[in-house]
């Protein structure tokens, strides 16, 4: 008696169906991750763009409400630059802290009333273009800052002091 071997015949769909469901899956994983690139691309290239104009913003907002005291709170100009003034006293000498943009930089000095001082004394903190302030309305200050690549952001600030400092 002969043994014979029983071979099932292959069809052409048993090796097309795995190859097309491979060729989809693939393709699906592939557009996925072009997407997600894209997005993230996008999305890299705004908070780079708006980084240093909303950071500057945030540390003048930081530096209003830290120091948010009667009339301690003003605007001006110190040496030809448009400047956020923070005058403090410790012991007998009073002080104020110039926040301005200088050279490309935003600048902050902390100096005593009265010291020569100058615009490229104070410490550079962030590459800022320009920055400009306003008082809209008795109890805000609005800032506008711009990147040096052109990216401007504003902000208002409410002074919660009772005696806000007036505008220069």
């Amino acid at each position: 008696m002969s043994m014979q071997i029983r071979r099932d015949p292959h069809h052409l769909i048993d090796v097309l169906f795995p190859a097309a469901l491979l060729f989809v899956f693939a393709f699906s994983a592939v557009s996925v991750i072009l997407l997600a690139t894209g997005v993230y691309r996008d999305t890299a290239i705004h908070s780079s763009r708006s980084y240093t104009a909303e950071t500057a913003l945030a540390y003048l907002t930081e530096k209003v409400h830290q120091n948010d005291a009667d009339g301690q709170i003003d605007i001006g100009t110190f040496d030809g630059c448009e400047a956020l003034q923070i005058r403090q006293s410790y012991g007998d000498s009073d002080y104020t802290t110039y926040i301005y943009a200088y050279e490309d930089a935003l600048r902050e000095l902390f100096v005593k009333d009265g010291a020569p001082a100058s615009a490229e004394d104070g410490r550079a903190i962030l590459a800022v273009s320009s920055l400009s302030f306003t008082r809209p309305d008795d109890g805000l200050l609005s800032f506008s800052c711009t990147n040096t690549d052109g990216t401007t952001a504003r902000a208002v600030v409410q002074i919660r002091s009772t005696k806000g400092g007036a505008a220069s």
